[in-house]
């Protein structure tokens, strides 16, 4: 090296660009309903595999894997209200993941999410819907068949009174049959009919 001149020191650095590929989660179709103390929760997706599920307080979070295409899907949300995991069960099957979640304070909620926000992949599940004032005797009523079938005996008598003939004023036999032709026979009529015929062969011996 030569005296007065001097060195210089190129120092490079080499960056390759490398580009990672992420894997876009799906939202995952989910229903729900509710009562008083629990939620449904319904998650609609079929063949699950993995499925990992985190209920913490006000915090429910699904992951797994499913569907026809066995699509990847993730959901966090944030619940209106507190839920008491201990107290909570689920349900997962081939066709569906099904949660029961169970409030840690009874009473209806206006929505299932904190925020309020309408969620595409969020509906309302009308299958197991309950309005707040729906008593359990009026849900009851309404799946409860009709057992009445009197609405065209009920028709029939007005009609009659509006003719001005009763029950008493009624010919059953000009209608081809008595009161008694419409009730079933009693066990004391049945032993006798069960005597006649027993006394019927005596009775073709002595005409002999």
């Amino acid at each position: 090296q030569l005296v007065g001149e001097t060195s210089y020191f190129c120092v490079c650095f080499s960056h390759t660009s490398t580009t990672t590929t992420t894997t876009k989660m799906s939202h995952p179709p989910i229903v729900w309903a509710q009562r008083e103390d629990v939620i449904y929760l319904t998650i609609q997706v079929s063949d699950i595999t993995a499925p990992s599920v985190e209920i913490e307080g006000h915090k429910f979070s699904f992951d797994g894997i499913g569907g026809a295409e066995q699509k990847e899907y993730s959901v966090d949300i944030e619940l209106f209200g507190e839920i008491t995991v201990e107290d909570s069960q689920q349900k997962i099957s081939g066709r569906e993941a099904f949660f029961v979640l169970k409030k840690k304070s009874e009473g209806y909620w206006p929505r299932l999410t904190k925020d309020k926000v309408k969620y595409p992949w969020l509906k309302v599940d009308f299958n197991k819907w309950k309005d707040e004032d729906e008593s359990d005797d009026e849900d009851t009523a309404q799946k409860a068949p009709d057992m009445n079938g009197m609405g065209d005996m009920s028709a029939l008598l007005q009609q009659m009174q509006a003719s001005g003939m009763g029950m008493d004023g009624m010919n059953m036999d000009g209608m081809g049959m008595g009161m008694g032709d419409m009730m079933p026979p009693t066990s004391q009529e049945q032993d006798s009919d069960d005597s006649d015929d027993d006394d019927i062969p005596g009775l073709e011996e002595e005409s002999n």
